[in-house]
């Protein structure tokens, strides 16, 4: 969620966003992504981070956030499982793959980045908070069917002025 809020969001470009309720189906893929990752590289911390992992609304996307200090090597090891290499902006790699229509979205990024506590600060935030989760829901339907810049750039904006 929040990479691609904060300048990773390099699957989408030009694409329309399209707004999916959190469904069965994408919580259990999340669970064995998350899963399948802490078994591939059990030296690095894992977490579901974004929309879904809240759950709350969002594109028909879920996102990892992976640990570590071995930002290269691990992410020459999900490119050798699959994923495709993105960019890598402000020392995290960026990674996608796609199962179905599902994007399985990896953030690979160093010890101490300034990012990993942004994202478990939203995480948290709206996990506790069903009221704000409510707002950020509704907000989150306004952009349906947006290009994936103004969505990205409108998400960047609701999220610093009301989960920062």
């Amino acid at each position: 969620m929040v990479g691609a809020i904060l300048g990773g969001n390099w699957h989408l470009t030009m694409k329309t966003i399209h707004i999916i309720d959190p469904s069965p189906d994408i919580l259990v893929l999340q669970v064995q992504t998350v899963v399948d990752m802490v078994i591939l590289v059990p030296s690095a911390a894992v977490e579901a981070v974004g929309s879904m992992a809240v759950p709350v609304c969002g594109k028909n996307e879920i996102d990892i956030m992976v640990v570590s200090d071995d930002v290269a090597g691990i992410s020459a090891m999900l490119v050798n499982n699959g994923y495709r290499q993105g960019p890598i902006e402000k020392g995290i790699s960026y990674l996608n793959k796609y199962v179905g229509e599902t994007e399985v979205a990896v953030q690979v990024i160093p010890n101490g980045h300034k990012m990993i506590e942004i994202h478990r600060v939203i995480l948290h935030r709206l996990q506790s908070d069903q009221g704000l989760r409510d707002r950020y829901a509704a907000f989150k339907r306004t952009l349906d069917g947006l290009p994936s810049d103004e969505y990205k750039t409108r998400k960047s904006e609701w999220i610093r002025a009301n989960l920062l």
